[in-house]
């Protein structure tokens, strides 16, 4: 599949671009492998330079692709917080303070050579505007998410102290408009790519025609992977992976397997990931009394967690609000079907031949889990399901390759910054959010 030249249309061609990627990273996933990803594409047709934060330098200035005579990497972080270490606790404090002054580093690159085109990659949050547009070059933004939200009924699902901080997201997002410099970034933003309808929804009007809903993650390219076949008295094996914190639901997974259980009596759930409600995720497992049909691995390399994949036969996912969802790629590229919520990204990352969408409009958390078991039990009442579905996966799998992926969204830049008043009349450029499978149980 051949690169996309940007702005080879109304408007000039695009031969410099800057990238806004605070996390970049040529090692693992996430927002790093994100920024990582998209300047590797750019620069096949473009001069890249990538303004992020120093934290992977040592890894970013290894790898052998970061010496592309095109692809440059501006590094840049605040004097004052130049000893603070990048982890989970300090990333949102080292980022702010990378948003309010990295856009000077753009600046003084723009006044050397004039720059065609700016884009703020990652991090990608609605709610935390970038400031890259002070520059004064045509701006994109996104892909952005965080709009999303639990529903109100589903709160005692998460915990005390995660309803507590679920509480002050809904007020940051209800209040996000009214910060300094949120109007203007937007208003200056050529295009908005949203990873969700439920973020764009949060843009100001005026903006809605200048925003598209469209994924910038992509699946993996696995090989040797067969759809999965159960007969009837195959005991299913189901496997979780993310953070075990209280808006990932995982405590609606173990209620769903429990009622599972009790109507199939075989079957077992490996949680793979940690977290400060792991402990309590344990308890519960024997609350029920489930504990023998469940593992706790913890964290686990990429490579490992990729073994569990391969061995399981259905991934599970009862987030209650995640924009995106790299691991739900990572499962269907492994051929696993996915029982989700209808809440965030993962909705628009399957269709309905892969993915059984647990409705939630209405529904306590105790409803919600019975609805995930009852999900399970269609694997094992009908075990055609489980090869149709695992085959389907692939398949999507195939259709939302990285490459792909990038392409998709490049084609749409291309769109926006081609047409010089900002307009757009692509058929690509709307909210195409694919329906999956609806358990009305």
């Amino acid at each position: 599949m051949g690169a996309v030249r940007l702005g080879h249309g109304k408007g000039p061609p695009v031969k410099r671009v800057l990238l806004g990627a605070f996390a970049c990273s040529p090692t693992g996933g996430g927002e790093g492998g994100v920024g990582w990803r998209y300047a590797q594409h750019l620069v096949q047709e473009h001069e890249v330079w990538v303004l992020t934060d120093p934290a992977r330098r040592s890894a970013i200035e290894s790898h052998p692709d970061s010496r592309h005579a095109r692809l440059h990497f501006i590094y840049h972080r605040p004097r004052w917080l130049r000893g603070l270490p990048m982890n989970w606790a300090t990333a949102h404090l080292l980022y702010q303070a990378w948003q309010a002054t990295a856009w000077r580093r753009g600046a003084e690159l723009d006044r050397r050579a004039p720059l065609d085109l700016v884009w703020h990659l990652t991090y990608g949050v609605y709610r935390q505007p970038s400031r890259l547009w002070r520059i004064g070059r045509p701006f994109v933004i996104g892909p952005v998410g965080g709009g999303e939200s639990a529903p109100l009924r589903l709160w005692p699902a998460m915990g005390g102290l995660a309803m507590t901080r679920e509480g002050a997201r809904w007020v940051f997002n209800a209040l996000a408009r009214w910060q300094p410099g949120f109007s203007a970034c937007f208003a200056n933003a050529r295009l908005v790519i949203c990873k969700t309808g439920e973020t764009q929804r949060r843009l100001p009007h005026s903006v809605e025609r200048r925003s598209i809903v469209m994924h910038e993650i992509g699946a993996l390219a696995v090989p040797d992977v067969r759809p999965r076949r159960a007969g009837p008295a195959t005991a299913l094996h189901f496997i979780y992976a993310g953070r075990l914190i209280g808006m990932k639901g995982v405590n609606l997974a173990l209620a769903g397997l429990a009622h599972f259980l009790r109507a199939a009596g075989r079957g077992h759930l490996t949680i793979v990931g940690d977290g400060p409600r792991r402990q309590a995720l344990v308890d519960l497992a024997h609350d029920l009394g489930i504990a023998a049909h469940v593992e706790f691995t913890g964290q686990l390399t990429q490579d490992q967690l990729f073994q569990h994949l391969r061995a399981a036969d259905v991934f599970v996912f009862p987030s209650l609000h995640d924009s995106s969802g790299n691991v739900v790629l990572e499962a269907i590229s492994f051929g696993l079907p996915v029982i989700h919520l209808d809440l965030g990204g993962p909705r628009t990352l399957l269709d309905t031949r892969c993915g059984i969408e647990i409705a939630t409009p209405g529904r306590r958390p105790q409803q919600v889990a019975r609805a995930i078991g009852e999900a399970m039990l269609e694997f094992a009442r009908d075990p055609g399901l489980l090869e149709r579905m695992s085959g389907a996966a692939l398949q999507r799998a195939d259709a939302l390759t990285w490459d792909r992926q990038i392409e998709c969204v490049l084609r749409a830049v291309h769109t926006w910054i081609s047409d010089e008043a900002g307009t757009s009349t692509d058929p690509a450029a709307t909210d195409r959010t694919p329906q999956t499978t609806r358990l009305s149980t």
